[in-house]
């Protein structure tokens, strides 16, 4: 993402200043735009540029263009834009039908806190159904899953789940933790990764949440997986237990998103509880591939999530692990598991 049009009211006016100073030190272009002033024509010139508007008429028409775009939503354009569409009457009214209140927009802001050149650029790609990039590390890319990432996520699902089943616990064998969207309930012994379940998770999970569970790389090559859920305090008990199967949960505390943006009157809230899930290709293991991935996901955490604590649920059989767990530095819940 090279560049930002702008096309907000006035009452936007000190927070548009503020996030333009944040793009411009960022290396991104800001200029502002009209509807008017043939600006649609440059801005579909620039592939990577997005449009941040308060207008929904000037959202549908973008949308119209095929041109990604942020909806602006405060209570003052939230009355001004209601106003405008209550005198709109026939020709002016079906132009301007299906418009809704931002409906075709990769995201609607109440906001700028948390907006930066980072946050533009993965909901853009989102928007456009392309894989957001998470984090680098020396060896690791960690991305959001593409769609040529699924036959080989697959592949190292079933294998890890195959090796789940064996008698013997296998030390080698990371643990994959539930399943990654709201079909867990239906989980079954085996590959946990199919094709259907993986392209319908990657076209819905990120939109609706802003993370999920993410590729990880090396060398170009899928060599296994990792991110967070939210925590599902129904499904605390896990799956490992319907096999007879002891857990242990592990918790470490995060802190919260970007301290500094938080109001006053949130320090009470209700605590932001994620679940950390990792899978690594058997082949990779005892190479410290699963440590890097891990610390480079839990440092996203920390800085791009708003998270205040992240939780692990592992095999008591899993040693390899709960080694790894104990070296991230989760502890152990008192009365959950391991003493």
């Amino acid at each position: 993402m090279q560049c930002v049009f702008f096309n907000l009211s006035r009452e936007w006016e000190q927070e548009e200043h503020v996030l333009r100073e944040r793009l411009a030190r960022e290396g991104i272009l800001c200029v502002g735009f009209a509807r008017t002033d043939g600006s649609l024509t440059l801005i579909k010139k620039n592939e990577d540029a997005v449009v941040l508007t308060d207008s929904p008429q000037t959202g549908a028409e973008l949308a119209r263009e095929g041109i990604v775009y942020f909806g602006c939503c405060h209570a003052q354009n939230v009355r001004e834009n209601r106003k405008s569409a209550m005198k709109l009457t026939g020709a002016d009214a079906a132009a301007n039908a299906g418009s809704g209140w931002f409906d075709s927009a990769a995201l609607v802001l109440e906001g700028f806190e948390e907006v930066d050149a980072e946050y533009l650029e993965q909901w853009m790609r989102r928007a456009k159904g392309m894989p957001a990039m998470i984090v680098r590390t020396n060896r690791l890319t960690i991305r959001e899953i593409a769609d040529e990432d699924i036959p080989e996520l697959e592949r190292i699902g079933r294998e890890c789940g195959e090796a789940e089943t064996q008698d013997e616990p296998n030390e080698r064998i990371l643990d994959t933790g539930k399943n990654i969207c709201e079909e867990k309930k239906l989980h079954v012994r085996g590959n946990r990764f199919t094709k259907e379940y993986l392209y319908s998770y990657r076209r819905t999970a990120y939109r609706l949440q802003g993370f999920g569970l993410w590729s990880v790389l090396y060398r170009d090559r899928v060599i296994g997986c990792c991110g967070f859920e939210p925590w599902d305090d129904e499904a605390a008990v896990g799956i490992f237990t319907e096999r007879g199967e002891k857990i242990i949960l592990y918790h470490l505390n995060i802190g919260t998103y970007r301290d500094t943006f938080r109001e006053n009157t949130e320090e009470h809230r209700e605590r932001n509880i994620l679940e950390m899930q990792y899978m690594l290709a058997p082949a990779y293991h005892r190479q410290g591939f699963g440590t890097e991935m891990c610390r480079a996901a839990l440092a996203y955490a920390r800085e791009r999530l708003d998270v205040d604590e992240v939780r692990l649920r592992i095999r008591e059989s899993n040693l390899a692990s709960r080694a790894l767990a104990k070296e991230l530095g989760f502890l152990p819940v008192a009365g959950f598991g391991e003493a």
